[in-house]
């Protein structure tokens, strides 16, 4: 029996010991890379890469004859992805408690830099798309630095007019750092919270 309880508490302080071991994620886009999402994540000594594409060469292939409208195409994709990223966090924001977003605050954003190269075939289309990037982007980066501790950022956007052949360019790097304890407690206080608001939706039927 004393030997069942001390593996009993040995494995109870084990999983306490892991719920506040500092966790660091880097995660790093590079649209001209073939394995454009990289994901590293280190425990203690521990690293893991959880990437699914190990390529890392870039895209220098020639082509002979470039199809303009598939990267005006790919640059209009880019552009409504940066603008519905922008939505889907806007809406998150205004839906979590403020007990959550204390905890979040937890979640420490070490570096965030992101640079993006604003192309296409006129200066009207270019100073249209530079100005919603612009929007959406600067938008995204407030409402992440009221929720998480941003310690470092760079934010690069500009417009190359002088080749209208180019296709646009994003890098984005992204170091955060947190205890699993934290995800957690936002885990528990976001099912808290929804039991009570689905309590306080019946007793309006009632």
């Amino acid at each position: 029996m004393k030997i069942l309880l001390s593996i009993f508490l040995f494995i109870i302080c084990l999983l306490f010991f892991i719920l506040f071991l500092p966790v660091k994620i880097n995660f790093f886009y590079d649209s001209k890379l073939k394995s454009k999402y990289n994901i590293f994540v280190k425990i203690l000594f521990l690293k893991i890469n959880l990437n699914l594409n190990k390529q890392d060469k870039y895209q220098d292939k020639v082509i002979d004859k470039p199809d303009k409208n598939l990267e005006n195409n790919k640059d209009d994709d880019l552009e409504k992805s940066i603008s519905y990223y922008y939505n889907l966090i806007k809406q998150v924001y205004d839906i979590i408690s403020p007990a959550v977003k204390k905890l979040l605050f937890y979640f420490k954003i070490k570096n965030i830099e992101f640079c993006h190269i604003v192309c296409g075939t006129d200066a009207a289309t270019i100073g249209i798309k530079y100005g919603k990037i612009n929007f959406a982007v600067y938008n995204i980066y407030n409402i992440i630095n009221e929720v998480f501790n941003i310690k470092k950022s760079k934010i690069f956007i500009y417009p190359d007019f002088v080749d209208n052949n180019k296709k646009s360019q994003t890098q984005i790097t992204i170091k955060i750092e947190f205890a699993p304890i934290y995800i957690l407690l936002v885990i528990i206080t976001l099912i808290m919270n929804l039991y009570f608001i689905k309590n306080k939706k019946n007793k309006k039927k009632l």
